[in-house]
């Protein structure tokens, strides 16, 4: 299946993958690909309640090259699927739900070079297509979207910058009517990519990402808007880092955010965290579990200045890629070992949480056939 990863480029690899107990606490579910797909993968994830559930990503038939967005909802004891756009190619790549009635997904749609924005958006029953701006050059695309009320959606990317080899950050909002594009820094003077965002009102959000000078080599980016403007913060990278990109960001609060990605030492990735305390960005350390090599995080979700969960991918050199979890619990990070289903690669894209007791996590994993599975892991506590 051909992976088209909003933003950065996620790093993978594909394994064989050993047999292992699931973790307490923690429950996997696979969910079939939509009628006429033979591979599916979930991208992101948004649950305003322990009833209601939304996540999105893309589905492939292979026999004829075949691409479409999909999407399925959780209402309390199932899950469904809830159909796709209908449009050219599309991808679905970030959602956001204030309640069982109104979602928004954003994306891109189109063939790659010439590569548009997208949003959806879900009122409990069916998805409709909504105009939304493209400024500047294509590609353009959306990463993340974060809604705080049905009349207050905040979504970021990129798009084309003046180079063919450059990108400049992205953000548009939605006031309940339309979608309008907003003014965004590029402090990178090569690629600046925003690849999530969390809002706690109207007058605030963080959008993270990666920054780069050149040559493929990124740090990390951050930004907040003030309900009038988007103004770049200071964000830290790892010591020894080759190259580090922030993937998702999710804030319990103006002064309560945590932002999750992946960092580049000479032999592979390692996961990283940082934290905002309403003035400035400080690293955090994260371990991987024992016996691992490599990793990286890609989703994150805080319900309170002493709950986080983020999730991810390790890889054991030789054994394979597995889901990873990682607990924060105000003071540390602590690895969790969720289900790894597949006989090949596991892993976890995003995670929504209602309460520390619980979290719904999305991902994918190759099974038998080396078809992606769509997977939703639950944490009860």
């Amino acid at each position: 299946m051909r992976l088209r990863i909003a933003g950065l480029v996620a790093m993978g690899i594909v394994l064989v993958a050993p047999t292992s107990a699931q973790a307490l606490g923690w429950a996997s579910e696979s969910l079939s690909p939509p009628l006429g797909a033979t591979d599916a993968l979930l991208r992101d994830i948004s649950c305003p309640s322990t009833s209601s559930c939304t996540t999105v990503g893309e589905s492939e038939n292979a026999e004829f090259s075949a691409f479409d967005a999909t999407s399925y909802g959780w209402n309390g004891s199932s899950w469904s699927n809830q159909g796709t756009t209908g449009l050219e190619h599309p991808l679905l790549a970030g959602v956001s739900c204030t309640s069982g009635s109104f979602c928004v997904a954003v994306g891109g749609h189109g063939e790659v070079e010439n590569e548009g924005t997208l949003a959806r958006h879900w009122n409990g029953s069916k998805w409709s297509v909504v105009t939304t701006p493209n400024p500047g050059s294509p590609p353009r695309i959306l990463t993340s979207v974060s809604c705080t009320a049905s009349n207050a959606c905040t979504a970021v990317g990129w798009q084309q910058g003046a180079g063919p080899e450059e990108r400049e950050s992205l953000a548009i909002r939605w006031n309940g009517t339309s979608w309008s594009a907003q003014t965004t820094p590029n402090p990178g003077a090569a690629e600046n990519v925003l690849n999530g965002v969390s809002c706690t009102s109207s007058t605030h959000c963080v959008a993270v990402g990666a920054q780069s000078a050149g040559e493929e080599t990124y740090t990390t980016l951050a930004m907040t808007w003030n309900g009038t403007t988007w103004t770049t913060q200071s964000s830290p990278n790892p010591a020894g880092a080759l190259s580090a990109s922030t993937q998702a960001v999710s804030c319990a609060g103006s002064s309560e955010c945590t932002a999750v990605g992946v960092w580049q030492v000479a032999n592979g990735p390692l996961p990283f965290a940082m934290r905002w305390n309403g003035s400035s960005w400080s690293m955090q350390q994260v371990k991987l579990p024992g016996g691992t090599n490599f990793g990286s995080l890609s989703g994150v979700s805080c319900v309170s200045n002493t709950f986080c969960m983020a999730v991810g991918d390790y890889e054991i050199i030789g054994k394979g890629e597995f889901t990873m979890a990682q607990k924060w619990d105000g003071t540390n990070w602590t690895a969790e070992k969720p289900p790894s289903p597949g006989t090949s690669s596991n892993f976890l894209s995003s995670i929504s949480c209602v309460a520390s007791n619980w979290c719904d996590a999305a991902g994918s994993y190759l099974d038998e056939e080396s078809h992606l599975v769509p997977l939703i892991e639950h944490f009860s506590g």
